[in-house]
């Protein structure tokens, strides 16, 4: 993700390039706020990565964390 925002930045695309931006903010923002395991695993089956369920005391995280 970040070599794609670097390349869409020095190819002047700035529209591309800000929504890419706010998608990073949002991921980061996501994460931070809930336990690292089960977050990370949820952010990586986003893009087809499955690392499997968080071991306890990790959880999934719920509804709201996964629509923000």
């Amino acid at each position: 993700m970040i070599i794609k925002i670097v390349n869409e930045l020095r190819s002047g695309n700035y529209v591309e390039t800000r929504r890419l931006q706010d998608f990073i903010i949002r991921v980061r923002s996501v994460l931070k706020a809930g336990s690292l395991s089960g977050d990370y695993g949820y952010a990586m089956s986003l893009v087809g990565v499955d690392i499997d369920k968080p071991r306890p005391p990790y959880e999934d995280p719920d509804e709201r964390r996964r629509n923000s």
